[in-house]
């Protein structure tokens, strides 16, 4: 039997998320001390702070830190795990797992992507829904009816048969929630995230991000990392 790990992505973040199990390792208190200085972050407070932990600029790097010291845990103990997944900013975590960046690389540039998607909502303020048990055909249709140029909305992430996220402005969204509703979505809700995240409204947000990335060093991975975009297995430096 193999052994996977899925990183959860933006949107599962929760008060006091993790603490329950880090704060009771004596080893990971002190990791987390280190990733704080690295971050330049009050990671304890922020975990315990509702307001913080739902804004995008703490959100990213709480999640990650979290994911990357229970992972490491679960590795010392002798948790033998074939290969990793990571659901949009969960692939972050996964790029470290599987060994593409090390552990400070990786936290240095999922808090520069945390900096970059906060300029980019407070510019361009969105928000993101899920969809489900329409067809992707009648979802795309609907993004396209309500948008317009000062409010776009798009099918974001394409979850499974029957669930697609959509993301854009808040008007747009709401519309496109509104509509898909009338067209017999068995659910059309809100996520709980702060911006128009995997839209257009991210695009010189991920530009940026690209090249302040190219400062860092990138391994060959001693596990496999298999891409949210694409599902395909990632092992070398093929990105």
């Amino acid at each position: 039997m193999k052994t996977a790990i899925l990183f959860s992505g933006q949107g599962a973040q929760y008060v006091n998320m993790g603490l329950d199990f880090i704060e009771n390792v004596p080893e990971l208190k002190h990791k987390l001390e280190s990733y704080a200085a690295i971050l330049d972050l009050d990671i304890l407070s922020h975990l315990k702070d509702e307001t913080k932990i739902n804004d995008t600029r703490y959100t990213q790097p709480l999640m990650v830190v979290v994911e990357m010291l229970i992972h490491d845990y679960l590795v010392s103990q002798g948790l033998k795990i074939d290969g990793y997944a990571g659901f949009s900013l969960g692939e972050f975590a996964g790029l470290y797992a599987a060994g593409f960046y090390e552990a400070e690389n990786i936290l240095k540039i999922i808090n520069m992507r945390a900096k970059l998607m906060q300029e980019a909502s407070t510019l361009n303020p969105g928000a993101m829904a899920a969809i489900l048990s329409l067809s992707d055909d009648v979802v795309e249709a609907i993004c396209k009816e309500v948008s317009t140029p000062n409010d776009l909305v798009v099918a974001a992430n394409y979850n499974s048969d029957g669930q697609l996220v959509i993301s854009g402005s808040k008007k747009a969204v709401q519309l496109a929630v509104d509509l898909a509703k009338e067209k017999g979505a068995r659910r059309a809700m809100m996520l709980n995230v702060s911006g128009a995240f995997h839209s257009p409204y991210m695009k010189d947000a991920g530009s940026s991000l690209k090249l302040y990335a190219e400062n860092f060093k990138l391994h060959d991975a001693h596990k496999v990392l298999y891409a949210n975009t694409t599902a395909m297995p990632l092992k070398k430096k093929m990105f």
